[in-house]
């Protein structure tokens, strides 16, 4: 077995385990989000729903809501061209309260169909601070990256300028 690897113990998401360096939190034994190398990666690995689930943590912590209004919430929040299909969002909202980071009840307020509503667990909050620490390294990288690359058109001038005397 692999170091660090304990016997018999599942992570929370298919073909991982707990204990291993990929699974940060799982020694806690609870529900947990999956790291791969340090770095929270969601589910998703297409584009459009990369850091979903930290959207749809952030606007249930602030307050519960049902799917639908968090997909709204959600699409008015990201740049045109970023939106995010609903049948997405709800699959990842399924799976999220299957990991103990969002939980839900009927509501009937109101008139119309019983709607889920969404709030987020303490699971979820240890989570969404997780989300926010990653995110907030990413933001220094692209910032980086867009000041250097930015700088690039005077580098490459002054290199072309040397180069030809």
């Amino acid at each position: 077995m692999g170091r660090g690897r304990r016997a018999g113990t599942a992570c929370a998401r298919p073909g991982r385990r707990k204990g291993t360096a990929r699974c940060r939190l799982s020694r806690s034994g609870g529900t947990h989000a999956t790291f791969s190398e340090g770095v929270l990666r969601p589910r998703e690995s297409n584009r459009q729903g990369r850091h979903l689930a930290s959207f749809a943590l952030l606007l249930c912590a602030e307050e519960p809501t049902h799917g639908l209004a968090l997909h709204r919430s959600i699409n008015k929040l990201l740049p045109e061209g970023l939106k995010v299909d609903v049948g997405n969002l709800y699959r990842l909202l399924r799976e999220m309260e299957a990991r103990g980071t969002l939980r839900s009840e009927w509501s009937t307020v109101g008139s119309g169909a019983a709607r889920r509503v969404y709030q987020i667990t303490p699971v979820g909050l240890d989570e969404l601070a997780d989300w926010r620490e990653d995110i907030a390294r990413r933001r220094q990288a692209f910032d980086l990256f867009i000041q250097r690359y930015d700088a690039l058109p005077a580098r490459n001038a002054r290199a072309l300028k040397e180069s030809a005397k």
